[in-house]
């Protein structure tokens, strides 16, 4: 990430209460840790006890997910620097930006 990044995100997180911040670090390293492919049919809906619910619009990208479920996670822990994530749980929405549960 570019410096001008680095200071967005920052300013960001120190927006987050602090029980939500390694979420929202999470949320926001996802597209940089999954790439542009997989980012523009799914999205990160929650990160509780370490299990990351990630909501696709289909069930095609919802397999898709579950066969990479533990490359994206070592990539997500990396992004983020910490073991973040243990888990995933890959939901099929309609409209992956209504994921909401």
């Amino acid at each position: 990430m570019d410096r001008a990044g680095d200071l967005a995100k920052r300013a960001v997180l120190a927006m987050v209460p602090s029980d939500k911040r390694l979420e929202a670090e999470v949320c926001m390293a996802w597209a940089d840790a999954v790439g542009g492919e997989i980012s523009a049919h799914s999205r990160p809906v929650r990160l509780s006890d370490g299990t990351l619910v990630v909501a696709t619009g289909n069930a095609t990208w919802a397999s898709q997910l579950g066969y990479l479920a533990e490359d994206v996670r070592m990539r997500l822990n990396a992004v983020v620097g910490q073991e973040a994530v243990e888990r995933l749980r890959v939901v099929v929405r309609p409209d992956p930006d209504d994921a909401d549960e």
